[in-house]
């Protein structure tokens, strides 16, 4: 795959005040962003098209655009505030007609998730952690195929 969907729409509000001012994706980790580690992880398994679907302070995510060359587009969706994560893959619907990564803003990953993602010839593949505790859990069930 060479084309990543990255969302990032959301407000964060289950992280208080850390972002009143910036998107949580721009919330760092080791002096770095969640954003600018998930583009260069993303660079390093040969991605080379990342659209991020945009909401909340979006002007964030068009300043990281514009420092990456025509690399990344950004695609607002006006209807954040109201809408749901799928609203805003589906917004994208008109310019992303490949295969893709999905991946939220705020996600911490190694590059191994990616790269072994990226080798696999199995197609519409989900990769989860264990349960984190978080209160946002997603389960996952699968039947006797897998």
């Amino acid at each position: 795959m060479q084309t990543a969907i990255i969302l990032a729409a959301g407000f964060g509000s289950r992280l208080g005040g850390l972002t009143n001012e910036m998107p949580k994706g721009f919330l760092e980790v080791g002096n770095k962003s969640l954003i600018s580690r998930s583009v260069e992880c993303l660079l390093r398994n040969s991605v080379n098209k990342i659209y991020i679907g945009t909401g909340h302070l979006s002007e964030y995510y068009d300043e990281l655009a514009a420092r990456y060359n025509n690399l990344i587009s950004c695609v607002k969706n006006d209807r954040y505030a109201i809408s749901s994560s799928m609203d805003k893959l589906f917004n994208l619907r008109s310019v992303v007609n490949e295969d893709f990564f999905l991946l939220e803003s705020d996600l911490l990953y190694e590059d191994r998730a990616l790269t072994t993602l990226r080798k696999s010839d199995q197609k519409n593949m989900v990769l989860a952690s264990g349960k984190t505790y978080g209160g946002d859990e997603v389960y996952i069930d699968v039947d006797d195929r897998g």
